[in-house]
């Protein structure tokens, strides 16, 4: 009898796992973007992990920040319900560099891009107020100072989730019609990346467990 409960109880099926979903960041910027989304990690749940990816010391292009992508999907194993974002700022980019980028957001699920027009500077903006129209980069940083006295790329205030709910809906009531790639005038597609930090867990039994495969050539598309 002893035989039959040993085998039974080798067949109990095991507790159900919960996988860790990472959203990895590629940003433009390499000082705000990495401290800002630092802050929203530490905003999640323990199934979620906020990553923000940057190359120190200098800010990247929108093919830069391809070429990085390709060496992240390298170096990191990545399961079906890891995404990958590309956050950078509109500027005077040329519209074949952000194509391409674009291109790459489209061709698979879980690759996404979050811009900023002029820069990131007003996603951080609307925490806080509701912009006036026609914001140029310099008026961003102007406006921060009522808020970040003293602002220099750094966010060195904590941010709290009342002030992600804010900053969400100030940028989703903007973005009618929604746009596909990027905001034409002042706005934020930064919010889509938070809405879905925020969105909820992800179960182990939503996932097959194996890494995803990507292609190893995106950065290849255009040079850095």
């Amino acid at each position: 009898m002893a035989r039959y409960q040993n085998v039974f109880r080798s067949r109990k099926s095991r507790p159900l796992r919960t996988i860790k979903k990472k959203y990895l960041i590629v940003s433009e910027g390499c000082v705000t973007e990495p401290e800002y989304f630092a802050k929203i990690d530490k905003l999640t749940t323990d199934q979620i992990e906020v990553r923000c990816i940057s190359s120190p010391g200098r800010s990247l292009s929108p093919c830069g920040i391809l070429k990085r992508i390709e060496d992240l999907i390298r170096e990191q194993t990545l399961f079906p319900s890891d995404e990958i974002w590309a956050v950078l700022d509109r500027d005077e980019w040329p519209i074949e560099q952000l194509g391409k980028l674009g291109g790459w957001g489209r061709k698979r699920r879980g690759r996404s891009i979050g811009m900023s027009n002029p820069k990131f500077e007003y996603w951080l903006l609307l925490h806080f107020e509701k912009p006036k129209k026609g914001l140029s980069a310099n008026d961003c940083d102007a406006a921060l100072q009522k808020y970040l006295p003293n602002y220099d790329k750094h966010v060195r205030t904590e941010i709290c989730m009342d002030q992600v709910h804010q900053a969400i809906a100030r940028a989703k009531a903007q973005d009618v019609p929604r746009c596909e790639f990027f905001p034409e005038q002042n706005g934020s597609t930064v919010y889509r990346l938070l809405e879905r930090i925020f969105a909820g867990t992800v179960n182990a039994d939503q996932s097959d467990g194996q890494p995803r495969s990507e292609e190893r050539r995106v950065g290849k598309e255009c040079r850095s």
